[in-house]
């Protein structure tokens, strides 16, 4: 008896001390890269004065997590997660630290600032995919949602912060300076890492067996995986479904409306815009008492029919008689962004919480990967039509297309079905 209290004392604390090491090296990572993206995107601007080479500095900073997802999954999945994610920040560190030397003898041309951009988002997608694969393995069962929120509230504020402070660096840094200091950070991070114990919950704890790495089969592998799973197709359709439908119904025809239509001020939309990461910080905060509470089939029901209700409210301002002035529309969109912020939240983390539970580590990295790449890539396609669309049709018809199109599916998604037939 006094060995099992011993042992979940001992656990119980290595579980607080890897949920301290985990916030602050994923922190780490995460917000020297984002920054790093934001500020570099500055720099092009300024020195090409080319809205296009700006963009293509943030396309290739979204690009590896669509590319190399799934391979990143093989790498978490068949590779020592420790080593990995140690390694990973390790390199970035390393290239930073190279950066800086280029920058200091010759300047940043355009090639090398898309390839280390890219290389950087790289090695943090792999950084991340087996950071959350190897999550279940970090803390105790009952810390695991905590962990969750932890790495959605930081990847949230991310969004927030990167920005202002890669604004900020910009202004008052010397770029150079900044990759200098982002290098340490990595290797900070690399060495808060090395302390993690990574068999704190020795149930979900395997073996590594010494396998060679094959990509390509190990991605079908992992393919199969999933559709010989009911509940995790059907996870991964809510996510296409989600995204699709809020890049072509919100993100795209929500600006439009606030700029163009209702004429608010930038400042306002700025303001609107970062309530969505700020909601997601917000249901991050609560989602525990939720999913110790609700089932996990019923949450993405009743997030899948929230979700639709938001993106008809986008529209709701068309419908009303009269004008009521910025200041109210900007309170209203300011609500309506928070709620989408709490409800995605209610999404993700459950999501990820039930995949982490029921997927097999040998399996983890995989499946999550594969997930989220299927998921992005619906994205730009939903971003061309809905932009093509907006030049034929009313915005309030797009609106209520995806609201409904977002309820149909997932009713559909989610129906209940025999094992059969799944």
């Amino acid at each position: 008896m006094t060995n099992i209290i011993t042992q979940k004392v001992n656990s119980s604390r290595g579980s607080t001390a890897n949920f301290l090491l985990f916030s602050a090296g994923k922190f780490i990572s995460v917000f020297g890269t984002a920054i790093y993206a934001f500020a570099i995107g500055l720099y092009v601007l300024r020195e090409t004065g080319s809205g296009l080479s700006f963009a293509m500095t943030l396309a290739f900073s979204i690009l590896p997590v669509v590319i190399f997802g799934p391979f990143s999954g093989v790498i978490a999945d068949k590779l020592d997660k420790k080593k990995t994610i140690i390694s990973m920040d390790i390199l970035n560190g390393i290239l930073f630290l190279s950066l800086f030397f280029v920058a200091s003898r010759g300047g940043m041309s355009l090639p090398i600032i898309y390839a280390s951009t890219f290389i950087s988002t790289t090695l943090t997608t792999v950084f991340s995919t087996s950071l959350s694969s190897a999550m279940p393995r970090l803390v105790s069962e009952d810390k695991l949602i905590g962990l969750n929120s932890a790495g959605r509230i930081i990847d949230s504020s991310s969004s927030i912060l990167a920005p202002i402070l890669g604004g900020m660096i910009f202004a008052l840094v010397d770029l150079r300076l900044f990759m200098v200091i982002n290098a340490l950070s990595f290797f900070a991070s690399a060495l808060l890492e090395v302390f993690i114990n990574f068999n704190v919950n020795s149930e979900n704890a395997n073996v590594l067996r010494k396998e060679k790495v094959s990509f390509l089969a190990d991605i079908k592998g992992g393919l199969k995986f999933i559709l010989e799973s009911c509940e995790i197709k059907r996870i991964i359709g809510i996510l296409v479904a989600i995204n699709f439908f809020l890049s072509l119904s919100v993100s795209v025809p929500m600006p439009y409306i606030i700029n163009n239509v209702l004429g608010l001020s930038t400042k306002s939309f700025g303001i609107i815009e970062s309530m969505f990461p700020l909601g997601i910080i917000f249901g991050a905060l609560f989602v525990k008492k939720i999913i110790e509470k609700v089932p996990h089939q019923s949450i993405m029901r009743l997030t899948g029919i929230a979700l639709s209700v938001c993106i008809g409210l986008i529209g709701l301002p068309f419908l009303l008689p009269a004008h009521l002035g910025e200041s109210a529309y900007f309170v209203y969109y300011v609500v309506v962004m928070a709620a989408f912020g709490v409800i995605i939240s209610l999404v993700d983390i459950p999501i990820i919480y039930r995949l982490q539970k029921t997927v097999p580590e040998d399996y983890r990295g995989r499946v999550m990967s594969i997930g989220i790449s299927v998921s992005k890539i619906v994205q730009p396609a939903a971003f061309i039509v809905s932009g093509l669309l907006l030049d034929i049709i009313s915005p309030l018809i797009l609106i209520a297309a995806g609201g409904v199109l977002m309820l149909f599916s997932t009713v559909v998604i989610l129906r209940e079905r025999g094992k059969e037939k799944c």
